[in-house]
């Protein structure tokens, strides 16, 4: 199993946090079970997947202000620049993300993605080339750190919930490298 970093109160005021998030970020639904809201320092637009199940992200046209607070902070942390935040918001237990590894090929593998949490608890299930799976709750203020180079070789989801719960949005913290196809351009590490 690789090496994720688990951080509780990571980030302080998680309720405001939570609701400064779910009611301002410029919320897209799209045909997929949660809602979705993507920033990057590039203006172009980043398509992420491949055939059929592609699809292409607009970033919005500026950096919400809490949300560069928490990329600047990490970024001075982990001593990486991230160029893209995908935000995601799961109105209660039904939302989800499906299996998945995040290896586009826009993705910079050498940096971590980040995962910050803020709303419901929910759980983050990774799964090991072997076919183990270990399941990781995900609390209110968190962060989860996927290791550089994990994308390539593990998937993770966040399931369907067991139990009724309230809202959730995800900040996932990413690295992108230059894709002529993407138009996505190398702004440093």
């Amino acid at each position: 199993m690789v090496n994720i970093t688990y951080i509780a109160n990571a980030v302080a005021n998680p309720a405001e946090c939570f609701e400064h998030l779910w009611n301002t970020l410029p919320w897209e639904k799209r045909d997929v079970p949660r809602r979705e809201c993507f920033f990057s320092d590039n203006e172009k637009p980043y398509t992420y997947g491949r055939g059929m199940g592609a699809k292409t992200y607009y970033p919005v046209a500026t950096w919400d202000d809490l949300i560069a607070e928490i990329k600047e902070k990490a970024e001075a942390q982990f001593g990486v620049k991230f160029e893209a935040c995908f935000c995601n918001g799961y109105v209660d237990e039904h939302d989800s993300l499906n299996w998945h590894a995040d290896d586009s090929d826009v993705i910079d593998h050498d940096r971590p993605i980040l995962v910050y949490s803020f709303g419901s608890e929910r759980e983050i299930w990774v799964r090991a080339p072997d076919g183990e799976v270990t399941k990781h709750r995900l609390e209110s203020g968190s962060l989860f750190v996927m290791p550089a180079g994990m994308q390539r070789t593990h998937l993770h989801r966040i399931p369907k919930h067991s139990a009724m719960c309230g809202p959730r949005v995800s900040l996932t913290f990413r690295g992108l490298v230059a894709s002529p196809a993407n138009g996505v351009t190398d702004n440093g590490a």
